[in-house]
This record gives C-alpha cells, structure tokens and sequence, in this order.
C-alpha cells in the first residue's frame, strides 16, 4: 500500500519535521494518490505555457528529508498558478491528462489542478510542499 500525496503550506522547518513524522502544524493539507514529482513538473511546463524542460520546471527532492521524498514546489510554479482561475483548470486538466505520463480522464485532476492553484494563491510567506 502506497501513502497518499499531500500538498500542503508550511516553513522549511515544519515541512522537515512533518516528513519525519513529528507533531508540527501545516496548513491547508490536501491529501490525493497516484501522481510523481515528474507529473508536477510536468503541470508546470503546461501551465507556465513553456515546453518542458527539466533545467526549467523539474522539482527536486529536499536533501533534509531521507526517507520520504519532500519537494518544495518552486516560487516560480506558485507564481504562475496563483495567477490562473477558475475558467484555467479544466484547460490545465485537459492538457495534463493528455501528456503521455498520465493518460487519464481530465475530470480525475480537476480536484488536484484546483487545490494547487488555490494553494498557491494562499502561500504568501510560507512555501507549498508535495509529497509523493
């Protein structure tokens, strides 16, 4: 049985702490299954409108974390989703679920297209964090 991704906002610290088990706080913790760090930078390249590349739009493990793997999303990939909307995520969905990595019904990554776009509008001082 494999865990559930999570994104969620925090500082470095806590996010640290909450992938080594320990009782910190992060906020907005949203939990959904099935896709790998290639598949968010993947969504980046879509909604950054750029082709992909992995010098561009690859998310990297934190080094702080070992045994689970922790990507603190890029202030770049924030930017560009806190500036989509609601009419963006259908498109984004549709985009993404086409891409040779996924392969799915769109409606599937609505409900994940939409909590990162909300949480990124939310992170203010703090980072976004996913977990796979």
């Amino acid at each position: 049985m494999s865990l559930p991704n999570t994104l969620f906002i925090s500082t470095r610290q806590d996010a640290i702490a909450h992938a080594k088990g320990e009782q910190v706080t992060v906020n907005d913790l949203y939990e959904f299954g099935g896709l790998t760090d290639l598949d968010i930078s993947i969504l980046f390249s879509i909604a950054a409108d750029e082709e992909f590349d992995f010098d561009l739009h690859e998310i990297l493990p934190m080094d702080e974390v070992e045994d689970s793997e922790v990507f603190e999303l890029p202030m770049r990939l924030t930017q560009v989703l806190a500036t989509k909307d609601a009419a963006d995520i259908p498109v984004l969905a549709k985009e993404w679920a086409a891409t040779e990595e996924l392969q799915c019904d769109p409606a599937g990554l609505i409900p994940v297209v939409t909590a990162l776009i909300d949480l990124s509008k939310k992170v203010g001082a703090h980072h976004l964090y996913f977990t796979a």
